[in-house]
């Protein structure tokens, strides 16, 4: 049996967060990957995260520039932005975030990130 899928009106929309950590040094996906998630856990809780949905996007991250996407749900771009520029250190490391931009398609996040 084959399910319907489902139409664009009721598909939840996502929008894509630029983001950039200035710091003395360069940082691994993963350590910044658990940063991000471990702020919004503190903030909003298992329950937050799930309505926000964030989603890092591991092939955009660039290691030399500590530029990444982040893709959440619409209606909590706000929220997960309050949580990135909340991030004061990561591994110890004092770091200060910055938000390039938030955009509603991938391919524009890619253009701006391919910019840089």
């Amino acid at each position: 049996m084959r399910f319907k899928p489902i139409l664009p009106t009721l598909r939840e929309k996502k929008r894509y967060i630029l983001f950039q950590f200035f710091s003395n040094r360069n940082f691994l996906y993963e350590e910044v990957k658990e940063a991000i998630y471990s702020k919004l856990l503190e903030l909003y809780g298992e329950f937050g995260i799930g309505y926000i949905g964030p989603i890092f996007l591991p092939e955009f991250w660039i290691k030399e520039k500590n530029v990444g996407i982040l893709r959440v749900s619409h209606k909590y771009v706000e929220h997960a932005k309050l949580a990135i520029i909340s991030i004061k250190s990561i591994r110890g490391e004092k770091v200060i975030p910055r938000i390039l931009c938030v955009t509603g398609t991938l391919k524009k996040a890619r253009k701006i990130l391919n910019s840089l």
